[in-house]
């Protein structure tokens, strides 16, 4: 998982977009993180909801950010389907 986060970010195709909260996807998925942060207390069992989050649900949120970095246009997002 690292390794494909650092090559995410080296990678020269997404270097010349510097504002990446201009994607209606991460304002979405801002807003997601923030009511699953915030409904953690509120769980039936909230030391394993924050088990959860840390454990599980930061995992999905590297491949999401990842996969919003990297795919530019319906050419990649076809490369990526058919790997």
């Amino acid at each position: 998982m690292v390794l494909g986060v650092l090559l995410v970010l080296a990678s020269s195709k997404r270097n010349n977009i510097k504002d990446y909260s201009a994607f209606k996807q991460f304002k979405y998925m801002q807003l997601i993180i923030l009511l699953a942060f915030a409904s953690i207390p509120f769980g039936i069992w909230p030391r394993f909801s924050l088990v959860y989050f840390f454990d599980n649900y930061t995992k999905t949120l590297i491949l999401f950010f990842m996969i919003l970095l990297l795919v530019c246009d319906v050419h990649d997002l076809k490369k990526l389907l058919w790997a």
